[in-house]
């Protein structure tokens, strides 16, 4: 895109952004602004995610993460990659417009420890991972678990 000053056809010997008389009458010259639309810079793919942070839960890790740059194209989907011993794992992708910046992995193993890395993709393709997260280790909850029985003889007085 370019914005450029042209001067204006001037007849009489005036100048651009003079005046000059002609009679009992003032006559003002400007200059012509023209506008030239070019080519855009193109679009890229999105830079990586930031700040990559997860919470374990059962079988399962809340991952959020910060929005990157989004290369001159919206941000159309994150795909978030569990890492066990730094094998990856079976990916969760999370769409929508804007897609949003957290998300629960389930199907995790309890007793296993995590991290994780998010991409993030635009119409032009996807961007690098992020830096991995954390390492979490899901367990199994508590809650609605029994605990020990204890039971004690009734004695007659």
């Amino acid at each position: 895109m370019e914005l450029a000053v042209e001067d204006a056809p001037v007849s009489s010997g005036a100048t651009p952004n003079a005046s000059f008389s002609t009679g009992a009458n003032t006559v003002w010259v400007a200059s012509t602004i023209v506008f030239r639309p070019g080519n855009a810079a193109p679009a890229t793919a999105p830079g990586a995610p930031t700040g990559v942070a997860a919470t374990p839960g059962d079988s399962s890790a809340t991952v959020s993460w910060t929005a990157p740059p989004d290369g001159g194209s919206q941000i159309t989907s994150y795909t978030v990659t569990p890492y066990t011993g730094g094998v990856a794992q079976k990916t969760t992708t999370v769409a929508g417009s804007p897609p949003a910046t957290s998300v629960l992995v389930s199907g995790l193993t309890n007793g296993t420890a995590y991290t994780f890395t998010v991409s993030a993709a635009n119409a032009v393709g996807a961007g690098p991972a992020s830096s991995p997260s954390n390492a979490v280790t899901p367990k199994a909850s508590a809650n609605g678990q029994w605990g020990p029985l204890v039971s004690w003889p009734i004695v007659a007085v």
